[in-house]
């Protein structure tokens, strides 16, 4: 991760780098569980809770890591029977994200939920 900082923000380079990790926010964790929200998710978009679910909550970006999860899953898929990928975010990425999921053809496995409110989080996962 250094070297990717280090080679995309030159003017940085030389100075002392310090990493802060990923902090829990307190509205996250302050969350509860809400069973009405779980079941009206479930139901609109038709995840089969039986089966097993990969999940990812980000941004589309090129950092983030969705392109490779999404590649990953396409391969998953192969050995996996029924597994689903469910993915929570937006991002400039989006078009790539829907082009990546169009050409392994694997759009029926992929379930995006776009953007939902912070809070809900915890209950979606």
């Amino acid at each position: 991760m250094k070297g990717y900082f280090n080679e995309s923000y030159t003017t940085f380079k030389n100075k002392t780098a310090f990493v802060i990790p990923n902090a829990a926010n307190a509205r996250c964790l302050s969350s509860k569980f809400d069973p009405v929200y779980y079941e009206e998710i479930i139901s609109l978009y038709k995840i089969d809770t039986e089966k097993p679910i990969v999940f990812f909550a980000g941004g589309y970006k090129d950092i983030g890591g969705v392109h490779d999860l999404i590649y990953v899953f396409s391969k998953l898929r192969k050995q996996i029977t029924g597994i689903q990928l469910v993915l929570i975010g937006d991002g400039f990425n989006q078009v790539s994200v829907d082009t990546l999921v169009d050409e392994l053809n694997i759009k029926e496995s992929v379930i995006q939920l776009g953007r939902q409110p912070y809070e809900k989080l915890y209950t979606l996962q």
